[in-house]
């Protein structure tokens, strides 16, 4: 009896220490991903490497085509444009809460869902500010590649499996070039 206990403590321990679960299996295994390894840098994009581009990561996005009037109104001016003002507007109010530290008391502190992505956008934001002022990059450029960013990022906040997307970026903070492919890896199947 002992022995099968021991056997079944053993084998619960090894599972819990192995983390395998049905829909972890199911996440890594079915999600129409390769190599979540992969890295493809690709910094220029012309029409055949869009039709033979290999996506990495694949998420389905709720974010809305148009933006409602108070969206609107909330959205301060932009270098990048008013829709690019508008999805930051989406990315405070989706990402940043705020949360009573004790309840009555008036303070506050701030929580940031997902701080990876959040912080790694913000950065993305400023570089990409910088080389459109020194003239490095084209600002239709810029502006294309900062909207598939937000589209992205906001795409993610309500995913439950973004760990190895996040990961990647991890990996990669030192170089902002190699963030922003890996945005770019990431196909956006919307809903509407």
């Amino acid at each position: 009896m002992k022995a099968i206990n021991r056997l079944s403590l053993f084998i619960l321990l090894l599972g819990i220490i192995l983390n395998i679960s049905a829909q972890n299996y199911y996440a890594n295994n079915h999600r129409g991903i390769e190599n979540k390894t992969d890295i493809i840098t690709t910094n220029t994009t012309s029409d055949d490497d869009v039709k033979n581009k290999r996506y990495v990561w694949e998420f389905d996005s709720s974010v809305p085509s148009t933006f409602d009037n108070n969206t609107i109104q909330k959205a301060e001016e932009h270098e990048f444009g008013s829709k690019v003002a508008c999805f930051k507007v989406l990315m405070e109010e989706y990402y940043v809460t705020q949360e009573e530290v004790v309840p009555g008391d008036p303070m506050r502190r701030t929580i940031i869902k997902k701080p990876n992505i959040y912080n790694t956008t913000r950065k993305i934001e400023k570089h990409l500010k910088k080389e459109v002022k020194r003239g490095n990059i084209p600002l239709e450029k810029a502006i294309n590649d900062f909207t598939h960013i937000l589209e992205v990022s906001l795409t993610i906040i309500n995913e439950a499996d973004t760990e190895a997307f996040e990961e990647a970026l991890d990996r990669n903070k030192k170089s902002i070039e190699d963030q922003i492919s890996i945005f770019n890896q990431v196909k956006i199947n919307n809903i509407y």
